[in-house]
């Protein structure tokens, strides 16, 4: 289910994953139209979450599942949460991590969040916690994985911060070979980082789907 992109070969990174929270009209259409890869990431809780991967799916858009455990969560609750995560969201890459924190708030449950996104064949996508333990649990189980560098779109940033955050991660890519970046899908974010991506093809650095840079790292790439 991963989007198809033509990405130079020893080309640096840089994935945009948006949070799709169903509050913008017409999101596919929105971003079928970015002259660049995006990923999307939708929580199966929502309403209409199936129908929102679907109607991404068939604008080539990949998907991943955002998902946030509650606090205290067990290895059980990951497991029976797991069945309607892809039950309710199949035609997805990964599962990312909706509340930073939520997926690796101990050891046990982030070894049992790695085994179930391993066996259902996904990628995971965590975000800076600690030591990242549930990166280094999920590298060590074969998962593919990564941390997300930075979120964007906080309450009073403007285009302009928006912009040096991704002059941030696309110099956090050229050092790393890839680095992924996260934010909500709204309105008055996607224009900026059209014309970022579109003022950045000169500069060396590929604009991928989350699931390029999960193959990379699966691959040591």
């Amino acid at each position: 289910h991963a989007a198809e992109a033509d990405l130079p070969q020893d080309a640096p990174r840089l994935a945009i994953v948006l949070i799709d929270d169903g509050s913008m009209p017409f999101g596919p259409d929105t971003l079928a139209g970015v002259p660049f890869p995006v990923s999307v990431a939708v929580d199966p809780e929502r309403p209409e979450a199936q129908a929102a991967m679907a109607a991404y799916r068939a604008k080539g858009i990949e998907v991943l599942i955002a998902v946030s455990l509650p606090e205290g969560a067990t290895p059980q609750d990951a497991e029976i949460a797991s069945a309607a995560w892809f039950e309710t969201l199949p035609e997805t890459v990964a599962v990312i991590e909706g509340r930073p924190g939520a997926l690796q708030q101990d050891r046990a449950l982030a070894e049992q969040v790695a085994d179930i996104v391993g066996e259902a064949g996904r990628g995971l996508v965590f975000h800076p916690r600690g030591l990242n333990t549930g990166l280094a649990l999920a590298e060590r189980a074969g998962v593919p994985a990564a941390t997300v560098f930075r979120s964007f779109g906080g309450v009073g940033e403007d285009a302009r911060a928006l912009q040096r955050l991704l002059d941030r991660a696309g110099m956090r890519a050229r050092s790393e070979g890839a680095t992924i970046v996260t934010g909500p899908l709204r309105p008055d974010l996607v224009p900026g980082l059209v014309a970022w991506g579109l003022a950045s093809r000169d500069a060396g650095l590929a604009l991928a789907p989350v699931s390029a840079v999960l193959r990379d790292s699966s691959t040591g790439g």
